[in-house]
């Protein structure tokens, strides 16, 4: 990467874009204004001297003619903007963003709302003359200055610009994802729906979330790996841009097509024997060699949470899926049972409390992998074992952080591990109740009546916690169990 120094007036010769896998533009009325008093105070003091804005990094994709912005696109936008206003012949050809276009709703905003800032700006600072814009638009053009960097790949790209304090706003781990999933993707339609999809879950604030809190830990904790890297999680199998639409099924890779399946066998052969499959319940028409399905077909798509990821689109139809369980299994709450969802509710409420709130994602993501495998099979059942079991750590400890999670996982239980292993509902609960047995024992409990760990024993199992007021509709064993704790609690509280 051998960097170049370049006026802005030389960019609109770089042939520059701003790619789909970068975010909207989003500078503020704030960081125009500064921009915009640097430029000027720096013109007041020399005109003469350059005013050197950064760098910008740029790589150049095989495939397209254009120099992809890694880094640069809010200050470039800005520019443009400026240069707009200012240029009274309004020339393309010194815009450094030439050929442009900003589809998301978000940049829209911004550039709406920018522009008529910077326009009342120029009349405040009486460049409403023909000289006085011209002056400032020429020292714009000709003074200010940028240390361009090449990068030889996209990922040498993102290292380098991960490296770099700039004064733009920093991508995050899952925006270098989206971005190396892009260069797989072939069609620039799909891109964009892709781009878009993405966009979507990060201005509802899900993504950081989703990607590297919960899919990133349950796919690593599940195969018992517990050094969590987000980018080596997620990243492509391709090398090389898919061809066609079609996408190879292996045999052990089947979309979710059946819910049970029997293979009957008689002693005596009639025409009903064989290999049985049951369809699920869903919307589609069958044609020859053909079932398509056809509504909310992306949840049907052949992805498991654990799987190999293949890359290009298939990634963003991967987090689309898991996003859209994940909605509606914490957020439009559509899917859990009503036990479920008040045992939810309670956790949710516990959050104020930070330890509390780091299992509860644990929480969340155990259940999202769980669902996803067995659906709402033994679903109470489950949700009261995994809570019985992870929020031992609560009790135990009276400050809980990240590390302690992932301590009380490596060594003590797993969740992940025990889901990913079990071939059925049933042996998932038995090692959960097998993990917790005797652990809520008259020590744990009676010592942890006060503060955090109290007010968690109190919302649980006081006089109008959740135990007390739902033992009846809990599962037979799941009483048993709650009833000795139940005893435990009482006889602490009166001590």
């Amino acid at each position: 990467m051998i960097p170049c120094v370049k006026m802005l007036s030389n960019l609109s010769e770089m042939n520059l874009a701003i790619p789909a896998y970068q975010r909207p533009y989003s500078w503020k009325t704030s960081q125009v204004r500064q921009l915009l008093g640097d430029l000027h105070e720096s013109k007041r003091a020399d005109k003469d001297l350059p005013y050197i804005m950064g760098s910008i990094i740029v790589f150049r994709d095989g495939q397209s003619d254009k120099l992809e912005i890694v880094d640069g696109q809010q200050r470039l936008t800005t520019l443009s903007i400026i240069i707009r206003l200012l240029s009274e012949e309004n020339s393309q050809s010194i815009f450094p963003l030439k050929e442009q276009k900003y589809e998301h709703s978000e940049s829209q905003k911004n550039i709406k709302t920018n522009v008529s800032y910077i326009s009342d700006w120029l009349l405040k600072e009486d460049m409403n003359r023909s000289e006085s814009k011209k002056e400032f638009l020429d020292y714009i053009l000709n003074k200010t200055t940028f240390v361009i960097i090449s990068a030889p790949s996209l990922d040498d790209a993102f290292l380098f610009f991960d490296s770099q304090n700039t004064r733009g706003k920093p991508l995050e781990k899952y925006d270098l994802i989206k971005a190396h999933h892009l260069r797989y993707v072939s069609e620039s339609s799909i891109a964009k729906d892709c781009a878009v999809s993405w966009e979507k879950i990060d201005k509802e604030k899900r993504l950081n979330l989703l990607v590297e809190t919960i899919l990133a830990r349950v796919r690593a904790w599940s195969r018992k790996d517990y050094q969590t890297d987000v980018l080596e999680e997620f990243k492509s199998q391709r090398v090389t841009r898919k061809e066609g639409s079609f996408y190879k099924l292996s045999r052990y890779h089947q979309p979710p097509l059946f819910d049970q399946w029997r293979f009957i066998d008689r002693e005596l052969h009639d025409k009903d024997d064989g290999l049985e499959f049951i369809f699920r319940d869903i919307d589609a028409w069958q044609g020859t060699k053909r079932l398509k399905f056809v509504s909310e077909s992306k949840r049907f798509m052949p992805f498991q949470i654990g799987q190999p990821l293949e890359g290009g689109e298939q990634f963003f139809w991967f987090i689309e899926k898991y996003d859209k369980l994940y909605c509606d299994l914490f957020i439009n709450r559509s899917i859990l049972p009503p036990l479920s969802l008040k045992l939810y509710d309670i956790l949710l409420g516990l959050s104020w409390n930070t330890g509390a709130a780091y299992i509860r994602q644990v929480f969340e993501g155990a259940l999202l992998f769980y669902y996803d495998k067995f659906g709402n099979e033994e679903l109470d059942k489950f949700c009261i074992f995994l809570e019985h079991s992870l929020y031992l750590l609560r009790l135990r400890q009276g400050t809980v952080q990240y590390r302690s999670i992932n301590k009380f996982i490596i060594n003590e239980f797993n969740p992940f591990a025990i889901i990913a292993e079990a071939a059925f509902p049933e042996h998932v609960t038995r090692r959960f109740e097998d993990y917790a047995k005797g652990k809520y024992s008259e020590s744990i409990v009676s010592k942890s009546i006060k503060g955090i760990c109290g007010h968690y024993l109190w919302t649980f199992y006081g006089e109008n916690g959740f135990y007390p007021q739902s033992l009846s509709q809990v599962p037979s064993e799941v009483q048993d169990i709650k009833k000795k704790v139940l005893g435990i609690y009482n006889n602490g509280s009166k001590q």
